[in-house]
């Protein structure tokens, strides 16, 4: 080592300074993944270069939030020591993973590694929180609308005058057939979601019988691919 002859006449305090930069320095905090997370997702965080003391932690913040010097907890969001728990482990534990289970609202967000119950990081890693994008069903021109249908027996529900209501505009009739034994029934039918374009799409059904209309059905919310045009009638595969 070259500590010697390079801190030469900065005496004991001035090495161990140096040491504790060096081993600040070698400290490094990273996400499991370099796109954003989702409201619901767990955020893991990989360290390395931890000193290895049992209070050793991680915590999460609102980025340009301050660390919680000098009074804890600050405005620290979660912490967990790096045995991933709030009490403290063995010693030892130099590099490994934590993982966060909260839902983060969206926003932008920073980790932070901290040694020994310090109150200052020494070191830090940003990352988003966006909101959670649904996964839609993917429609063909022969798929087959479903819902649930709420109704004394069987024969009510295939009583019902359906109407259906594509994107919030003009409902109109629906021809629709009912299985099961008990309520809510499985009721549905062929839909011409050819007739809509390509993008996310949403519809509502309406059941009307002697006494009026019902309260709309939740939205089904479903996308239409985009068609290969070497393959008309046939969505893109990617």
């Amino acid at each position: 080592m070259n500590i010697r002859t390079s801190t030469s006449g900065l005496g004991l305090c001035g090495v161990l300074l140096l040491g504790l930069a060096a081993t600040a320095s070698a400290q490094t905090i990273t996400t499991s993944k370099q796109t954003p997370y989702t409201v619901s997702e767990p955020i893991v965080l990989n360290f390395t270069g931890a000193g290895g003391a049992p209070r050793d932690y991680l915590g999460l913040f609102m980025a340009n939030a301050p660390d919680p010097a000098p009074t804890w907890p600050g405005q620290i969001l979660a912490w967990v020591y790096t045995n991933g728990t709030q009490t403290p482990g063995q010693s030892g534990i130099t590099q490994g993973s934590v993982t966060f289970t909260l839902s983060l609202p969206t926003g932008n967000y920073e980790a932070r590694f901290f040694p020994n119950d310090a109150l200052v990081s020494t070191a830090r890693t940003a990352f988003v929180v966006k909101a959670d994008v649904p996964t839609l069903p993917v429609v063909s021109p022969t798929s087959v609308l479903h819902w649930p249908q709420v109704a004394p027996d069987l024969a009510a529900a295939a009583a019902y005058a359906y109407a259906v209501i594509p994107d919030g505009g003009t409902p109109f009739p629906f021809a629709a057939t009912c299985t099961g034994t008990t309520s809510p029934f499985d009721c549905g039918g062929r839909f011409p979601f050819a007739a809509f374009t390509t993008g996310s799409h949403n519809l509502a059904v309406t059941a009307a019988n002697a006494f009026g209309v019902s309260t709309p059905s939740p939205l089904l919310l479903f996308e239409v691919p985009k068609l290969d045009p070497a393959a008309p009638g046939q969505p893109v595969v990617r």
